[in-house]
């Protein structure tokens, strides 16, 4: 029988085809009418159902058997086959389905308001199935309200459904599919009708995720395979309300950036999750295991991560009326409404953890890898009045050890932390794109161990750290020195002046603020605090030698250095200069980076002390060759020399007149010098101290001081590793009072 010869009888636009075949039995009289008992089966073979512009159901073979008819009271079939069956599900763009419009009524089949009524007012039979069963099912959703357009075909679907029938009844329902990618889903349980509802246990196998890409509104692309065992249960679907019971395991996850991936995780599992939404979700644990993640700050200072997973509005989804709009707003959790439902996880397990940070704000880029991460947080909780969890992580960033443990929460209201932390041995040099940028200098070397006490209450910030960077060194690389304008001193200058004598650099930093103060800076609060820090750690071995003047905010205006002074025309240290130049030695020895350099400085008394004997030896003969007295002699000497001018009124004038027309004898001054310089390298020398870190400035300077010293000056070393080079002119500004004596 050609089913297509009955599609003008039927009051739905669809248009069906096929060929039917039938074995009944009549057991009754021969009469008009509709046969009140029959038995048998009915079948159709090739199914096919059409609308328009394609066939949007079909069926190799859909069958009745033991077909039981009791007219009008009952239709009975005990089981309904149907093989190989497909299905076209189709969304268009404004969110109608076109399968639905196939039943309704065309507009070209109108009916008699007769038979309308006679309809509205006959008893429907007693409909009972006792099993409805689906073999090898093609099923094809097609979904344009998403971009890109979702296509999701699902083979292999076997089915059972038990007792359903008419009225509406709660049914059984076992099914198993193929879903998108591969995998299998298995659901098994009860389905209520009327009012729609369900009672199922789901698993599901090795179900590749990325086929549902359209329906996560984010730039992202993902992949993975979800393995769930839950139990579902909707009490009715028109109210939201459900609970989700079980256990559920993500693995191969992979989040990208077009190519490039940005998340990715092993396996992701939560053990004992229970969700009774919307009052609550909880689960006892979820693991992580070797998840990886790209935390990357790009030239302009954003951040691609949370621009790819932002969340997008779908343009072409159809925008809700204003009655749901404000059924949404009242229910969204944001505070006007219902409260947010609370999620609480009793332990997160993170395994063989690892992330690369990048800052592309920097040139060149900041990048360092977090690898081995392993991390425990216990008791986090959104709701109400949890307690703060307990975190413990450790993992291993670039070549240094990162550990830390404490509190943190709750998650929902004012922050709250308390933690401890420790870095131990991490590479200085991997920070040099930040030292570049903010002070234009650059590591060759160095360790950084640092240990970190924080506590946040609401906005009041208190944190110390306790620093320690060994083996530190140093490279100017030009440009603007941040710590020159903020401290006063060279980077370089401060840490040579903060090493102990094992090369190691301690400080311990406090910081501490109320966040919420406009006035509150970080960025000013570190400078501010290393500033001090730096202050007080310079002036304790700067201390042996001279001191240290400062500003009220801890600037540093100048260092004055003590001179080691001489006695006048020797090279024989005064007891002050002896004692200047052990300090200098203590010094030197606390500070082993730290460069001087040293100037010898022939004073008006050395000059004096050296013209003397030529002036007295002088006198001697004129008075000796005359037979006069030295006083005459001084003042014939002086005639002789200064024709014309007037005569001093006292001998000591004539002689000091006498002294400062005086040449000192020749290569005098430099030989001192030397000899002062040269006594105080041996006694560094004799210390076992590199005399290379005391250098020459000039090797002798005439000055018209009255004190006979060798002056002392920082000098800047750019690298430790490299010659010194001469103090620069600021550096000669900061020091240079202290070697002129006091007026």
């Amino acid at each position: 029988m050609d089913v297509a010869a009955w599609n003008r009888f039927l009051p739905i636009a669809a248009k069906l085809s096929g060929r039917g075949e039938a074995d009944l039995r009549i057991n009754e009289p021969l009469a008009a009418g509709v046969p009140t008992r029959v038995n048998g089966s009915i079948a159709v073979n090739r199914l096919g159902v059409r609308g328009a512009q394609q066939e949007l159901i079909g069926a190799q073979r859909v069958e009745a058997m033991g077909l039981e008819v009791q007219w009008p009271t009952r239709l009975g079939v005990k089981r309904v086959v149907v093989s190989g069956p497909r299905a076209i599900v189709e969304r268009d763009k404004e969110g109608n389905f076109p399968l639905i419009a196939l039943w309704d009524r065309p507009p070209a089949a109108p009916t008699s308001p007769s038979n309308d009524a006679s309809g509205l007012t006959a008893k429907a039979p007693r409909i009972d199935i006792e099993e409805i069963t689906v073999r090898n099912g093609v099923l094809s959703w097609r979904d344009e309200t998403v971009k890109p357009r979702a296509a999701l075909d699902v083979s292999q679907v076997d089915a059972t459904v038990t007792g359903g029938g008419w009225p509406l009844r709660p049914v059984g329902v076992r099914l198993a599919v193929r879903p998108p990618g591969g995998g299998q889903v298995q659901v098994a349980g009860r389905v209520g009708v009327d009012p729609l509802s369900a009672d199922l246990r789901v698993h599901a196998r090795e179900a590749e995720l990325a086929h549902y890409q359209p329906y996560v509104p984010t730039r992202a692309q993902f992949s993975g395979r979800a393995d769930l065992d839950l139990a579902v249960v909707l009490p009715v679907l028109s109210e939201p309300q459900a609970t989700v019971r079980g256990d559920a395991v993500l693995s191969r996850v992979d989040v990208r950036d077009g190519q490039r991936t940005v998340i990715r995780i092993g396996r992701a599992s939560v053990a004992a999750l229970d969700i009774d939404w919307p009052r609550s979700v909880k689960a006892r644990e979820l693991a992580l295991r070797r998840p990886w993640i790209l935390l990357e700050r790009d030239q302009s200072g954003a951040l691609p991560l949370r621009v790819l997973l932002a969340l997008e509005q779908a343009a072409t989804a159809k925008a809700p009326d204003s009655a749901q709009t404000s059924t949404a707003s009242r229910s969204s959790g944001n505070g006007s409404g219902r409260p947010t439902t609370p999620i609480v996880l009793r332990q997160l397990i993170i395994e063989e953890g690892g992330a690369r940070v990048v800052d592309g704000g920097l040139t060149p880029p900041f990048a360092v890898d977090v690898a081995d991460l392993a991390s425990r947080i216990d008791g986090l909780s959104t709701a109400s009045g949890a307690k703060p969890a307990r975190i413990d992580m450790k993992a291993r960033v670039g070549d240094g050890l990162l550990s830390f443990a404490g509190t943190i929460g709750p998650v929902t209201g004012p922050l709250r932390l308390d933690l401890q932390g420790e870095l131990r041995e991490f590479a200085v040099p991997r920070t040099n794109p930040y030292l570049l940028n903010g002070v234009a200098w650059e590591a060759r070397n160095g360790w950084l161990t640092t240990n970190i006490q924080c506590r946040i209450d609401g906005d009041n910030l208190q944190a110390k750290a306790d620093v320690v960077v060994s083996r530190l060194q140093l490279a100017r690389a030009g440009g603007h020195d941040e710590a020159q304008a903020r401290i006063a001193l060279p980077l370089g200058v401060i840490t040579s002046l903060m090493k102990d004598r094992h090369g190691d650099i301690r400080l311990a930093l406090p910081v501490g603020g109320r966040v919420s103060d406009p006035r509150f800076d970080f960025k000013e609060l570190i400078w501010s605090t290393l500033r001090s820090v730096a202050l007080k750690t310079i002036a304790a071995p700067v201390s042996l030698i001279g001191r240290v003047k400062s500003s009220a905010d801890s600037r540093i205006e100048r260092i004055e250095i003590d001179p080691i002074r001489f006695e006048p025309s020797t090279s024989t240290p005064t007891p002050e200069g002896q004692e200047q130049l052990t300090r200098l030695v203590a010094f030197l020895d606390q500070t082993p980076e730290t460069r001087l350099t040293a100037t010898a400085v022939v004073s008006r008394r050395d000059l004096a002390a050296m013209k003397q004997p030529d002036i007295d030896a002088a006198i001697s003969r004129a008075a000796r060759d005359a037979r006069i007295s030295p006083e005459a002699a001084a003042a014939r000497l002086f005639q002789e020399r200064f024709p014309g001018q007037p005569l001093p009124e006292t001998s000591d004038a004539v002689r000091a007149a006498l002294l400062e027309g005086q040449t000192p004898p020749a290569d005098a001054v430099s030989t001192l010098a030397d000899k002062r310089l040269e006594l105080v390298r041996a006694t560094i020398k004799k210390a076992r101290i590199d005399t290379a870190r005391l250098l020459d400035d000039k090797r002798a300077e005439v000055a018209q001081e009255d004190v006979p010293q060798v002056r002392l000056d920082l000098a800047e070393s750019e690298n430790p590793r490299r010659p010194g080079r001469r103090a620069p002119e600021f550096l000669r500004r900061l020091t240079s009072d202290a070697s002129r004596p006091a007026q």
